[in-house]
């Protein structure tokens, strides 16, 4: 878990969704603040409203059901990286009816400690395809109320933890805080943030075998799949027949993972790794597959 101050020193890249890796901002100095004492894992915090993308004035109290408020900043490469792999988490929660709303807090723009704007989080959400989702943003005003309140819930169960980006605050249908994690990815205990929040949301579909750990690993599954049926895919040289049926096969990986049959879809994508190995195709994909599908035979089916 980095701080805004070492963030700003290490990151600096707006990447891409699928980790390009190429820097398109520079990163500078930054301001650190004293944040107010936190609030607690079950209350319920007073409502905060803010500006979104096409200026329209929201109440955090107008979403329903689940909700991920996410604090960013385009500057920070660990909140690209969890922007880009927001959708994986939502779709993955989605297919077993659990509902998640993620709004984005944009707090700033391409310099630290320079306010996001209208325009900025016009073009953070069109980057990460929230076209129709809210994206706050405290409108170019460096005093605006969306820092208090991203101060304050920096400090949930963090006492005297500096503002860390990213920040996500997950809050149940009841509007009270159930999570709260500064940084993205590994937690540190050997689970994931994303593990962690299906966990939360989900908790009477959980079995024995599938924790808050490898419930995040899954979710990492689903995106390497889709993203290797229309990445990579299309340039293995494979012929069109051959494209239809790996399709086919991936669909049944990804129908499998939605009905949270782990084992099935293991047994799936083992069968997608193997026609690859009968058509001649070799390589990082193919070990990826029987790597995935290994670790989802694993976890059996509830």
């Amino acid at each position: 878990m980095l701080t805004r101050r070492e963030l700003m020193v290490r990151a600096g890249v707006f990447a891409g969704a699928a980790g390009a890796g190429t820097s398109l901002w520079s990163a500078g100095d930054a301001f650190a603040t004293a944040p107010p004492a936190g609030y607690q894992i079950g209350q319920r915090p007073p409502a905060f409203s803010g500006l979104d993308q096409f200026m329209k004035t929201w109440s955090s109290n107008q979403f329903r059901g689940w909700t991920l408020f996410t604090f960013s900043a385009i500057w920070c490469a660990p909140c690209n990286q969890a922007n880009s792999e927001m959708g994986s988490l939502v779709e993955y929660l989605a297919g077993y009816g659990d509902v998640l709303t993620v709004v984005d807090i944009l707090l700033e723009n391409a310099t630290p400690g320079t306010p996001a704007g209208q325009r900025d989080a016009e073009k953070w959400a069109a980057y990460y395809g929230n076209l129709r989702g809210v994206t706050f943003h405290p409108d170019g005003v460096a005093d605006s109320n969306l820092y208090q309140v991203f101060d304050t819930f920096s400090q949930t169960d963090f006492p005297g933890t500096p503002d860390t980006f990213p920040l996500v605050v997950l809050v149940d249908p009841r509007h009270t805080i159930r999570y709260v994690a500064p940084g993205w990815g590994d937690t540190g205990d050997g689970n994931t943030v994303a593990g962690h929040i299906a966990q939360t949301i989900g908790p009477s579909i959980q079995t024995p075998a599938l924790t808050s750990s490898n419930t995040g690993l899954a979710t990492t599954v689903y995106s390497d799949v889709g993203q290797l049926l229309t990445d990579w895919l299309p340039t293995s040289g494979l012929s069109n027949a051959r494209q239809t049926a790996a399709v086919k096969q991936g669909s049944a990986v990804e129908h499998a993972l939605r009905a949270r049959r782990m084992s099935v879809a293991g047994a799936h994508l083992q069968l997608l790794a193997a026609k690859l190995q009968v058509w001649g195709v070799s390589g990082a994909e193919v070990s990826l597959m029987q790597s995935d599908a290994s670790f989802l035979a694993g976890l059996g089916s509830p």
